[in-house]
């Protein structure tokens, strides 16, 4: 078996002749409709979900309600908030899906010589939704690479486009994460924090998702860029395969996953030899990560008035908020997101504000990224159903 493989390792080095197995090509599209999810359940997960989320913010809620200050009504909020941040928070948000767009719009063009911008926007926005819905973050990436294929995008250029956007998030987020983690102690707003239960437990999650994030950034940026370990974990896994007796062809079954994989190497290559590719998506992640932390600053001063000090303060717990909730398996770091921001920022938003900062966070960095996904899927649906019946009419 591992003289086959090694023979077919040879082959799988030279990208060109895999062109010309069409034999071995990967049907992504029947392995995606053989593992999508029917109607029924997603219907029940979605559900389910909701009310997961529901019941956080009625606990929330609660918890606020037996605090010295409560919660503020409504009408009293509408009195103690200033307006103009919050727009500036919207803006923020658009920015945010902006800066990703034209990001994965850069990597496309380099890739395949056109920018596709509106497929660039339809892709990171769905991909989006799917990542909040699933656990771990789980259903983004596969998705935004199913998404790309289906728009005459070949796989192995996909999943490269979708990785080089990963990791070139990784690259600031590991390096801001890493500085974060190691000065935190030295933050003014940290050193007003007692160590209570919530704290701890924020504190304790964001050292592990940071954990995780290292672990799965090296290991992706190594098959992304190291051709040695793509053909390492390709035999790897063709060997467990074919002992648990899945695999029949082992020969054929190497070549067949190699191909999208081998693809992404040599097109992950290309984008980090490219300076435009290389300085162009880590500054628009240095920009997307900017817009995305000044979101609670604009919050911040929304109830407390501009100031401008405090802006680097919170950033860095913002950080440890996005870090516990990777340490999260719930959809969207739920329940983990929520203690986290009222432990962390319970010094800042005093006298019945902290539940109406968490919602209006919540509304910028979670609701309105499902509801711009759910939207675009609706969208996308009903327009495929008018194509396929304009087919059906010989109209195209």
């Amino acid at each position: 078996m591992k003289k086959i493989v090694k023979k077919n390792a040879k082959i799988c080095t030279n990208i060109e002749i895999l062109k010309h197995l069409d034999v071995f090509f990967f049907d992504h599209k029947k392995i995606n409709k053989r593992n999508t999810l029917s109607p029924k359940t997603k219907n029940w997960l979605t559900i389910i979900f909701l009310v997961v989320n529901i019941v956080v913010l009625a606990l929330v809620l609660n918890v606020q309600l037996n605090k010295e200050g409560g919660v503020y009504s409504f009408s009293v909020l509408l009195k103690n908030i200033d307006l103009k941040f919050i727009g500036i928070a919207a803006l923020c948000f658009i920015a945010v899906v902006t800066c990703e767009t034209f990001k994965v719009s850069l990597f496309t063009k380099v890739s395949t010589g056109k920018a596709r911008l509106q497929i660039s926007y339809r892709g990171y926005a769905m991909a989006k939704y799917y990542e909040l819905i699933t656990p771990m973050a789980m259903g983004g990436q596969p998705f935004h690479v199913y998404y790309m294929s289906m728009n005459q995008i070949p796989v192995g250029k996909s999943i490269s486009i979708v990785g080089a956007r990963y990791v070139s998030n990784r690259i600031v987020f590991s390096t801001i994460a890493l500085l974060t983690m190691i000065f935190c102690n030295a933050n003014i707003i940290m050193q007003t924090l007692t160590n209570s239960p919530e704290v701890t437990f924020s504190k304790s999650m964001a050292w592990i998702g940071f954990g995780a994030i290292m672990l799965t950034f090296m290991a992706i940026f190594l098959v992304s860029t190291n051709r040695k370990v793509v053909h390492k974990i390709g035999f790897w896994i063709t060997n467990i395969f074919y002992k648990l007796k899945i695999v029949k062809k082992p020969g054929q079954f190497y070549i067949k996953i190699m191909r999208p994989f081998l693809s992404c190497n040599k097109s992950m290559k290309e984008f980090f030899s490219s300076p435009k590719a290389t300085f162009g998506g880590i500054g628009l992640s240095i920009l997307y990560y900017s817009f995305h932390y000044t979101i609670p600053f604009m919050i911040y001063c929304a109830f407390n008035g501009f100031s401008f000090e405090i802006w680097l303060p919170m950033i860095s717990m913002c950080i440890l908020i996005d870090l516990a909730i990777a340490a999260s398996p719930i959809p969207g770091g739920t329940g983990v997101a929520e203690i986290s921001f009222t432990a962390l920022f319970s010094m800042m938003f005093t006298g019945g504000m902290t539940f109406w900062a968490l919602i209006i966070w919540r509304i910028f960095t979670y609701y309105a990224y499902i509801l711009q996904g759910a939207l675009l899927m609706v969208f996308t649906s009903v327009k495929s159903i008018e194509r396929n019946a304009l087919k059906i009419k010989g109209k195209v």
